[in-house]
């Protein structure tokens, strides 16, 4: 017998993506992109709450998203999938198992993407993952910066920003030396 909970979930993961997809499909092809610095085969350091205008670009990239385990991870990974990205699943925090099988799939000549702020924030205090395997993958981090000056940011905890339709979107990347630095980095992207 389904449960009101379950039905609740049910309904949120089979509509939620859907109505993401649509969303996605639609405003990413009216915005103007400006990209900055793009390269293959590196990890990108992204903040949580600028994914949405980074989905569109980039769908035809060779790139693996590192997503978390769980309800908002199983909403996530099905939009990206429709999209073309290859997701890895991991515990947060990670187990030591998920780190090999990570280390295996990058090694195939994949950029990785993770989100520095999440899964839960506190919003733009980036966490280690991206910098561990940046280190022992011996691969560049850069740290994504995204700039849409017409855009709604929801009161939620990462400030989760949609462009509005026509929009300018800067996507600019700057490597990082190291852990101390994507906030200054993101900062002086966004002063560029």
């Amino acid at each position: 017998m389904l449960t009101r909970r379950h039905l609740k979930y049910s309904l949120l993961l089979y509509s939620a993506p859907i109505l993401g997809i649509i969303a996605i499909e639609i405003l990413g092809r009216t915005y103007r992109y400006k990209i900055k610095n793009f390269a293959q085969n590196v990890i990108f350091g992204i903040w949580h709450g600028e994914m949405f205008p980074l989905i569109f670009p980039f769908r035809k990239e060779k790139i693996y998203v590192i997503i978390t385990k769980g309800f908002d991870g199983d909403i996530l990974a099905r939009v990206l999938r429709f999209f073309g990205y290859n997701i890895i699943r991991i515990s947060y925090p990670i187990k030591m198992s998920e780190i090999g099988k990570i280390k295996t799939k990058i090694q195939s000549g994949y950029g990785m993407v993770f989100a520095l702020d999440g899964p839960k924030g506190p919003a733009f205090q980036p966490k280690r993952g991206a910098f561990y395997f940046s280190g022992i993958l011996k691969r560049p981090l850069k740290i994504v910066k995204v700039v849409a000056e017409k855009r709604w940011n929801f009161p939620v905890w990462d400030g989760f920003m949609i462009p509005h339709p026509f929009a300018n979107v800067e996507i600019k990347m700057e490597e990082a030396a190291d852990s101390r630095e994507p906030l200054a980095v993101g900062k002086r992207l966004v002063n560029e």
